[in-house]
């Protein structure tokens, strides 16, 4: 996350991130695998979307064991991780 712009690499949610008003691919060539900017400065989704977009993209790089940990903690709060993602893609697949 910079100053002025966000950066997530996203897989079910990219195209709906990529609809977000001036959103663009990450440069360096790291667009081509789902990285996806978005500015800070702009008509961005709710911050519920937000959240989700973050949550997937943390999920598609943090080490397993994190992924563990957060999803232990998640249960212990009586969330659950097989939610559908309909809010923040329009997808009907379970998370992972």
């Amino acid at each position: 996350m910079g100053d002025k712009n966000l950066t997530l690499k996203l897989i079910d949610a990219h195209e709906a991130a990529m609809s977000v008003a001036r959103a663009v691919p990450t440069g360096y060539g790291m667009g081509k695998s789902g990285w996806v900017t978005l500015p800070l400065d702009g008509d961005l989704p709710p911050l519920a979307i937000l959240c989700d977009w973050i949550d997937e993209s943390y999920r598609l790089i943090a080490p397993k064991k994190l992924i563990a940990e957060l999803d232990s903690r998640l249960s212990s709060t009586g969330r659950t991780t097989s939610e559908t993602r309909v809010r923040s893609t329009g997808a009907t697949r379970p998370r992972r």
